[in-house]
């Protein structure tokens, strides 16, 4: 574990509701993996001396709350790098698989005690001790009231150290895919999802970062194709199908990264969708481009490192489902193309749009579709004249394409026994004729499920998701 670290957090007078800018700090609790000490301070001179010794401070929600109340104090963090895990499980929680799903269906709340509770890290006699807050708003305490104040800061200290190492460990093989300075100033746990997946890129490909401006202004592509539950409850054989990485595979089977740009004129092969699809922009169909010949390649990797074992294929996982969302980001300058970002998604929902109609033609009930996935019902209770049906839809569309590969197909994400949205139609709810198909209904959860849906699998297992539409 880097040495240079130190683990805080604070106590202070608030008077009412917390606030940052007028709460009073009254304790300083840390812990220094330089000497290996917890430290309990109160003196300005004392805080400013421990932190000018290390060069990561380490809290949860230090950056919106901690952090100015110190300054405040009269205490310098000028030219410390500051880690804020709340801010980290809040960009990273629906990246984060754990036990139990994604943890970002698990968390209730980004508190410090709920989180480390789901993820196991303490249980009700190691988490949180409970004190009496009306001792904060004394100038002095008794021996009694001090032992219980440094039992209660200690307590909190250790657990933000727990889930500081939890979260060092989870995102260790981040540190593969960026360059050694980047690791040194621990950009693999402050980078946000989207610049980190820019970076690897910038690594993988031999390219020097450089970086754009945001406007405001930016044009926002339209996003997944995303159908109407087309009921309140379902019941039978129920199958979620799953493309498999959608957008990467529609970069480098389409060659987003290789279109061919207004104005140059050549005599190479191109596609502009094969004359089944549309598309905005003109693609090359000669040879892939490099950024998609190193999605293909991790893509590879993907499957190897999965068999393995290996916790980089998480980390490929997130980079290439990434990816997309910076192909229309000017701010990622190398990778920025807004018309292939929108041909991206474009050619997505035309894809998704075509099973559905496949397995409609082939006898099959849709009752719901989220970007990538087309849930169905199986009357004819054949799974292999099911899966027929989509081997065909994957052999269609690859037809179609300029660099097919074997990777691309439909994986049967669940089998499900029930399935369950909650009803909740309005009057002000207004839905596009692209929305809706024939058979689709307007439903909308309702209550503590007001953005998700429940099914129970053939197993027995039951699943809460988030349903798309909303």
């Amino acid at each position: 574990m880097e040495t240079n670290v130190l683990v805080y957090d604070i106590e202070t007078r608030v008077y009412g509701k917390p606030n940052p800018e007028k709460d009073l700090l009254k304790i300083f609790g840390c812990y220094s993996y330089k000497t290996g000490k917890y430290y309990l301070l109160t003196t300005k001179e004392q805080i400013q001396k421990i932190i000018d010794a290390h060069k990561f401070l380490v809290g949860f929600n230090n950056e919106h709350y901690d952090n100015p109340v110190i300054t405040r104090f009269g205490v310098s963090l000028k030219y410390k790098s500051i880690i804020d895990l709340r801010k980290i499980f809040i960009q990273r929680a629906s990246s984060m698989k754990v036990k139990g799903g994604l943890l970002s269906n698990l968390l209730m709340e980004f508190s410090l005690d709920y989180i480390t509770k789901t993820l196991g890290l303490v249980d009700e006699k190691e988490g949180k001790i409970k004190i009496n807050y009306d001792m904060f708003m004394k100038d002095t305490w008794t021996a009694e009231e001090l032992q219980e104040i440094s039992k209660y800061t200690k307590r909190d200290v250790e657990i933000t150290k727990k889930l500081y190492e939890y979260i060092e460990e989870y995102f260790t093989s981040f540190k593969d895919f960026l360059r050694q300075d980047a690791n040194m100033k621990k950009i693999y746990l402050t980078a946000g999802i989207a610049k980190f997946s820019y970076k690897a890129i910038c690594k993988a490909m031999g390219w020097e970062e450089r970086y754009g401006e945001i406007t405001g202004k930016e044009d926002k592509i339209s996003g997944g194709y995303v159908a109407y539950p087309a009921g309140e409850y379902f019941e039978g054989n129920i199958y979620c199908l799953d493309f498999n990485s959608l957008y990467p595979h529609i970069m480098i089977q389409c060659n987003l990264y290789g279109r061919k740009k207004e104005g140059v004129i050549d005599d190479k092969p191109t596609w502009a969708g094969g004359g089944k699809w549309e598309t905005q922009g003109v693609y090359y169909a000669d040879e892939i481009s490099g950024v998609g010949k190193l999605l293909k390649k991790w893509y590879a990797d993907r499957v190897k490192y999965k068999e393995q074992g290996d916790r980089r294929e998480y980390t490929i996982k997130i980079i290439i489902n990434t990816i997309y969302g910076i192909l229309d980001n000017a701010y990622y300058t190398l990778v920025y193309d807004s018309v292939a970002g929108g041909d991206c998604t474009r050619i997505g929902r035309q894809w998704t749009k075509y099973a559905r109609k496949k397995y409609r033609e082939a006898g099959y009930k849709v009752i719901y579709t989220d970007t990538d996935s087309v849930y169905i019902i199986d009357p004819h209770k054949d799974k292999e004249r099911m899966l027929k049906v989509r081997d065909e839809i994957i052999n269609d569309i690859k037809l179609t394409v300029p660099f097919p590969q074997e990777t691309f197909d439909m994986g049967i994400d669940d089998e499900i026994k029930y399935m369950y949205f909650f009803k909740g139609k309005t009057k002000d709810d207004k839905v596009t004729d692209d929305e809706m198909d024939e058979d689709d209904f307007l439903y909308k959860p309702l209550g503590l499920l007001k953005k998700n849906y429940i099914y129970v699998t053939k197993e027995g297992q039951v699943k809460l998701k988030h349903l798309g539409i909303l």
